[in-house]
């Protein structure tokens, strides 16, 4: 039985608020759930106190919800509505579960895996360029990660289109947040592409370099640790001219795809990811295909398969998948809420020997896979796999 409205809690039209998730000075964001359509969403709410003399910012606030539901792509965070009940003016969004960027910032992130998260990020924020619309205060907070670690740009309350960036910088709006902007902003000038590119450098050197790069005032990463080619690409990204960055987020991607383009060794990835006494052994080797067997509760294992470029997909993938045993109609809704909570990979229907088979599967880029990507990967999906199996079945064949 549905709630009745005085068991919800607070409410906004047709929107239940069920938890705040952050406020800033303009207005409070909740996790919300559409009562109509049964979905949980993120619900941004104009402060009714907001008043900034000579300027309409409630006027504002809808042109951010405008220009948000202009851009879509898998990177961006999905505007569905604006809109105002009973004088309050809100977005509905997207709901993203993983929380911001900022959030896991503390120490630097192996290289591989930063130059994936920024390329993504990248890729979104060229979306946002194609529209005709600068984002302008690209900073961890503002990108969020799904529970799988997929990014999403996100809070465009200082974006603006192209076209009006001057006009918008002459009537005293400013751009960013230090130490994200860039140079000629600082200035004075007009935010343009070139300006959110330099933060996005600024996000990436921070993920590389930890806390101690939003005090440094040139960027000198790990020399022994980032390769040449990649110290290239950030140095491009912040340099203090904009006409020597990338001209736009599309530009940054491809930068940033061409940077960190070296091949692993999967062999010796496995060895020195899973060293002897770690719980996982390799059973099988070859030069593109390795099985590792790994220890699981009571006593229990699961064998998950390594391959590069198997059958059916692309030849610079790494793939990973154990097999959990035969699929079962009665067990997809069970299979679709666990896709919804591992962070690596996800369960799929496999037809195998004839047959269709639950098995759990990942993929990964061959060019920039690490061996703290590998690690946690296996480790999840084989835990993962064998406790379904042992639901399905109660055998431990796989």
């Amino acid at each position: 039985m549905d709630a009745s409205p005085a068991d919800r809690g607070p409410t906004l039209g047709v929107y239940d608020l069920l938890l705040p998730l952050g406020a800033g000075a303009t207005g409070e964001v909740f996790l919300a759930k559409h009562r109509g359509l049964g979905r949980e969403c993120a619900v941004k709410v104009l402060a009714p106190s907001v008043s900034w003399a000579g300027y309409d910012h409630a006027a504002h606030f809808r042109e951010e919800g405008r220009l948000a539901a202009a851009v879509v792509h898998p990177n961006v965070v999905t505007t569905h509505a604006i809109g105002s009940d009973d004088g309050r003016d809100f977005i509905e969004m997207e709901y993203v579960a993983g929380g911001p960027l900022s959030r896991l910032l503390g120490e630097p992130w192996p290289v591989g895996r930063a130059v994936r998260l920024a390329t993504r990020i990248a890729d979104g924020v060229g979306q946002v360029h194609r529209a005709g619309i600068v984002h302008g205060d690209l900073k961890p907070g503002n990108v969020l990660l799904t529970l799988t670690g997929v990014p999403k740009v996100t809070d465009f309350g200082l974006a603006g289109r192209v076209a009006d960036a001057a006009q918008r910088m002459s009537d005293g709006f400013t751009f960013g947040t230090k130490p994200f902007v860039a140079p000629e902003v600082l200035a004075g000038g007009a935010a343009s592409p070139a300006s959110d590119v330099y933060a996005l450098g600024m996000l990436l050197r921070l993920m590389l370099d930890g806390p101690e790069a939003e005090r440094a005032c040139v960027v000198r990463p790990d020399e022994d640790r980032v390769p040449h080619g990649l110290r290239g690409a950030m140095e491009r990204l912040t340099s203090a001219a904009p006409g020597a960055r990338p001209a736009d987020g599309v530009a940054a991607a491809s930068l940033l795809a061409a940077s960190h383009s070296t091949p692993v060794d999967l062999g010796r990835l496995i060895s020195e990811t899973f060293p002897d006494g770690s719980g996982v052994r390799v059973l099988e080797a070859t030069a593109d295909r390795h099985v590792v067997r790994v220890l699981c509760e009571a006593g229990r294992h699961q064998d998950v398969t390594i391959e590069t470029g198997p059958p059916g997909s692309p030849g610079d993938l790494v793939v990973l998948s154990t097999r959990c045993g035969e699929a079962n109609e009665s067990a997809y809704g069970h299979l679709l809420r666990l896709n919804g909570t591992m962070a690596h990979g996800g369960f799929a229907v496999v037809e195998i020997d004839g047959r269709d088979e639950f098995v759990a599967r990942d993929t990964y880029p061959i060019d920039t896979f690490d061996r703290e990507e590998l690690r946690r990967s296996v480790l999840e999906l084989a835990a993962r796999a064998d406790a379904l199996e042992r639901l399905l079945t109660g055998q431990d064949r796989y």
